[in-house]
């Protein structure tokens, strides 16, 4: 399509002015997922190596979350099923390349040990230069005022009200966010 052919041009140029020169980089979108094969096929062309972030929440804080901001996309069942049309139809590309999961609730409580799994898991090297800058992020930025819902995953498996799709991918992905299995698992 000659329009997304622009955009893609125009994207390249803009990637590529501000980030070409970058050892290291990323950027944060919550609908990423869905225009992934869009954004792959950019940075290939630019010739960077691609790996993910999965960023993940419990969906019953998440619906409470939006429904402070929006009563209709804080409803169960429609923060449910957003959830899984940015998630799953093309996990399989995210999981075809260097990926790590990250749970909210396990990077507000304790953000140091997050940020050095990630930099772990994407093969990131530690350095003291680089241990100071993650100590300043972690100390300065991430803090339990961010949150504002709790649930645990026992409330999440009781729930009634939540999608049972949506219950159980959560519920693998925060296994692999805490390290409990690995991609590799056959179950997984």
């Amino acid at each position: 399509d000659p329009q997304v052919a622009s955009l893609k041009a125009e994207a390249v140029k803009i990637i590529g002015d501000r980030f070409g020169d970058c050892p290291l980089w990323g950027f944060k979108c919550g609908g990423m997922i869905r225009v992934l094969p869009f954004w792959e096929d950019v940075l290939e062309t630019l010739g960077f190596e691609i790996s993910y972030l999965v960023a993940i929440r419990n969906p019953l804080n998440m619906a409470r979350s939006r429904g402070q901001l929006d009563i209709y996309r804080g409803a169960q069942a429609k923060s449910d099923a957003e959830w899984l049309a940015q998630i799953l139809p093309y996990f399989h590309l995210v999981s075809a390349r260097p990926f790590v999961v990250v749970d909210y609730d396990r990077m507000v409580d304790d953000a140091y040990r997050e940020v050095w799994r990630i930099g772990r898991m994407l093969e990131i090297p530690e350095t003291p230069e680089m241990d100071a800058q993650v100590r300043d992020y972690t100390s300065d930025f991430i803090t339990a005022k961010l949150r504002h819902h709790v649930a645990s995953r026992d409330e999440l498996r009781r729930d009634k009200t939540i999608n049972p799709m949506t219950r159980d991918a959560y519920l693998w992905l925060v296994r692999l966010a805490a390290d409990e299995i690995t991609l590799d698992d056959p179950a997984f």
